[in-house]
């Protein structure tokens, strides 16, 4: 990470440099000023799908969790595919106490989505299970599960998420 901020103190484009110091301070385990130097980012570059995610994770990191939620919300819009973004909002959503928001989430641009994970279309069928709502199996988890060495694990997810209803 010092080599890090050192190259970013060589940098002439300012929100690389702030970028590459919000993530290093991130990884030293100080997200309080790695949101410092993200806020200075992007004001720059706004667009920038990973400093939004980054930004979000340390946001949730220090319990800001309402910042952590729109800039995960953030970084789905600004590319949807290029990071776990999606399902670490449904997850925030759930954890809250809205499971419907999570699915809401966990569901946004599923069938249009060639990279969706198997992680996803788990969480998926658990909150699908936490909503009471297991008859709405979408199209892509009926794809994700031709396999059937995935059907136990979609059986324990959907247990999982009654379970937690309960």
């Amino acid at each position: 990470y010092e080599k890090a901020l050192a190259v970013a103190d060589d940098m002439t484009v300012i929100p690389h440099q702030e970028l590459i110091r919000g993530r290093a301070r991130l990884g030293q385990g100080n997200p309080q000023e790695a949101l410092e130097h993200f806020g200075k980012g992007l004001e720059l570059w706004p667009e920038n799908t990973i400093g939004r995610y980054l930004t979000a994770i340390a946001a949730e990191q220090i319990g800001d969790f309402d910042r952590a939620i729109e800039e995960f919300r953030y970084a789905i819009r600004a590319g949807s595919s290029e990071t776990d973004a999606r399902l670490r909002l449904a997850r925030l959503y759930a954890a809250s106490g809205n499971p419907d928001a999570g699915l809401e989430v966990i569901r946004h641009e599923a069938q249009s989505d060639p990279h969706r994970s198997l992680t996803e279309t788990f969480f998926e069928i658990e909150l699908l299970g936490r909503v009471g709502r297991p008859e709405k199996l979408s199209p892509p988890i009926m794809e994700a599960l031709e396999a059937p060495r995935d059907w136990t694990r979609a059986v324990a997810a959907m247990a999982a998420g009654v379970r937690e209803a309960k």
